[in-house]
């Protein structure tokens, strides 16, 4: 499930975030070492815990940053419910999210739009919400080269590295290949930005820090 079936993609839908959320809320385990101290406490006092979760093998623990403020709101305007903390947990691969989603462990799951379908197809569980980022409904992608190189068009990649995001980011990562594959270039995974490719194959490093 995690190898995405590109040709069956189209631009308009790859250039859309999308957010899912659960019907039903779940209880999280006041145990998970991704739970602050907050929400631990909150676990042991007997109050249900709202789960936010996302997908993220990189950096787990700024993606735990980033949305622990949206559980704490969450948590804060759900107290008539029983919801008393908010927690964040961060799957290692779309696989374990579907798994989460599955089993109860998580109420919301928020990413791109080619994770999300990759694990709602598999979980079950349908899209309620769009998210914005960046202060606007839509991305795009470019790529971006310096004028030295003299690239200007699609095929000057050819024999070139690239460094893209994750695997899981459909702007940084998923939407530059298949906008490549669509071009008729082949492309390969490298180990380092020095490393050698073909003639006619454009190569992609992912960035360690999950940005470029």
């Amino acid at each position: 499930m995690n190898h995405y079936s590109y040709p069956r993609l189209r631009t308009g839908l790859l250039l859309v975030l999308l957010v899912s959320i659960l019907a039903a809320c779940g209880t999280a385990d006041a145990d998970d070492p991704t739970a602050t101290p907050e929400t631990q406490n909150a676990g042991q006092t007997g109050g249900a815990t709202i789960v936010v979760s996302n997908v993220d093998n990189s950096n787990p623990a700024q993606k735990i940053e980033e949305f622990q403020p949206l559980a704490d709101y969450l948590a804060a305007n759900l107290e008539e419910f029983g919801i008393t903390a908010g927690q964040v947990v961060i799957a290692q691969d779309t696989d374990e999210m579907a798994r989460m989603l599955g089993d109860g462990e998580s109420d919301i799951y928020l990413d791109a739009a080619i994770p999300a379908l990759d694990v709602c197809d598999a979980a079950g569980c349908t899209f309620a919400l769009r998210q914005w980022k960046g202060g606007t409904p839509n991305l795009m992608g470019v790529f971006v080269t310096t004028e030295a190189a003299g690239i200007t068009e699609l095929d000057d990649l050819k024999g070139q590295v690239i460094m893209l995001e994750q695997p899981h980011s459909t702007v940084g990562h998923i939407l530059p290949l298949v906008t490549l594959a669509e071009a008729g270039i082949a492309t390969v995974s490298v180990d380092s930005p020095e490393a050698e490719v073909g003639p006619d194959e454009v190569g992609y490093y992912v960035s360690s820090g999950g940005q470029t």
